[in-house]
């Protein structure tokens, strides 16, 4: 529920690489939205969901539409600086429900053990990213409740989807 015609005006203020790379960013959330729709379709109104590794926010944005609160995470490692600016620039654009907390430079266990779990987990393209992956898959059990599901995914770079 991307407003166009603020995206345009917004993204026309960006540099044309940043053009690019936000047009991929945009594609992505998309897409996996999509791939993820048949898994979020089960959780009932109001579920929550977690997302690590949320990048510009519109996945999560687009999760939050249909009636499920996200928790969105983003850690900003190095190499990734334009995700908060592509993420401010989203969120003017964005027309719709805003089911969603942000946490910056954070991880789900870097908070008190007293938030209630989630009922799904979604972390896309992250585990290349950290320097323990299997620490990250172990910690989602903890995240979420105990008949949640964690759904981690991966680029296949021999076969994209682009």
């Amino acid at each position: 529920m991307l407003d166009v015609k603020k995206l345009e005006i917004e993204t026309s203020r960006l540099s044309e690489r940043e053009q690019r790379d936000l047009e991929i960013f945009i594609s992505e959330a998309h897409f996996f939205h999509e791939i993820l729709l048949t898994d979020l379709s089960q959780l009932k109104s109001g579920s929550r969901v977690i997302e690590v590794g949320s990048g510009i926010g519109l996945l999560s944005l687009l999760i939050g539409s249909l009636g499920l609160h996200v928790d969105s995470y983003e850690p900003a490692s190095s190499g990734f600086g334009n995700m908060a600016k592509f993420r401010a620039l989203v969120l003017r654009c964005w027309d719709g429900p805003t089911n969603v907390s942000w946490f910056d430079s954070a991880l789900p266990r870097e908070f008190d053990s007293s938030t209630p779990r989630a009922d799904y987990l979604v972390a896309v393209h992250v585990l290349e990213h950290v320097p323990q992956p299997l620490q990250l898959i172990l910690s989602s059990t903890s995240w979420t409740k105990f008949d949640g599901q964690a759904r981690f995914i991966l680029p296949n770079y021999a076969f994209p989807y682009e």
